[in-house]
């Protein structure tokens, strides 16, 4: 769909240490889809990476709502 543009991108800046443009790209797909599961998993594992654990919590959870198979 639309959104994987912004998974990719999101994660191309995530794999560069931009953890902020990542998380930029992730929330813009998400305004586009927010029923899109992997962009809120990828900035729950971006969340993470920053050392913020709650907020990583909240988007894993939404994830999982969305996409149970992801909990793999």
């Amino acid at each position: 769909n639309g959104t994987d543009g912004y998974v990719n991108l999101g994660i191309s800046y995530a794999m560069k240490g931009d953890l902020q443009n990542a998380l930029k790209a992730f929330e813009k797909g998400i305004n586009i889809t927010p029923n899109n599961a992997n962009l809120y998993l990828n900035m729950g594992i971006t969340y993470d990476n920053l050392g913020e654990k709650e907020k990583a919590k909240t988007f894993y959870e939404k994830a999982f709502a969305l996409d149970p198979s992801l909990k793999k």
